[in-house]
């Protein structure tokens, strides 16, 4: 055999062995360290980064806290099909955004439309509307006292890093029924 051959060879043999062994090494994906708990007939498992995972409808909701951590009061709400999601543009806040981000991706996933909204025109980004409690918004800020509570149309979530966390986490609770 020539070289040229030798290597081709070569190189298949790699490919068909590369290939063989990711089919045989592939395995579900677990992302979890073991842990789970029961919270109103619905499974949560552990991340390995410590958040909480669970399946509802084949959709999957990742929270930071587990949900028997959750005793924060949320006031009733009754969303429409669309929710705006109310904030400080001049706030920022990287948890802010994170929790921002989680929320939409919960109301979305209820079939609820999201917007952003400033809740003051300074610095807010010129195509972002400028909204209060009139209509159906979570309206979340940065605060050093942790609360939540009804303002007219409002879910109003004030706190900091860890309170922001888990009252965002309690309110997608009741958004996915699990209240």
């Amino acid at each position: 055999m020539k070289k040229s051959q030798w290597m081709a060879l070569f190189i298949i043999v790699i490919m068909a062995s590369s290939t063989v062994g990711f089919i045989f090494s592939f395995k579900e994906p677990s992302n979890t360290q073991g842990g789970s708990v029961k919270y109103k007939g619905q499974e949560f498992l552990t991340t390995q980064d410590g958040r909480w995972v669970t399946s509802i409808n084949n959709v999957q909701f990742v929270f930071d806290n587990s949900p028997e951590q959750l005793d924060a009061e949320i006031p009733a709400f009754n969303f429409g099909s669309k929710v705006y999601i109310i904030s400080d543009p001049n706030e920022e806040d990287p948890y802010l955004s994170y929790n921002m981000q989680k929320l939409a991706y919960t109301l979305q996933s209820t079939s609820r439309a999201v917007v952003d909204a400033c809740d003051r025109e300074e610095g807010c980004p010129e195509q972002t509307p400028i909204k209060n409690c009139v209509e159906d918004a979570v309206y979340l800020k940065v605060s050093e006292e942790n609360k939540i509570y009804k303002e007219d149309k409002c879910v109003v979530i004030e706190g900091d890093k860890e309170g922001m966390a888990k009252a965002v986490d309690k309110l997608n609770l009741g958004l996915v029924g699990l209240r």
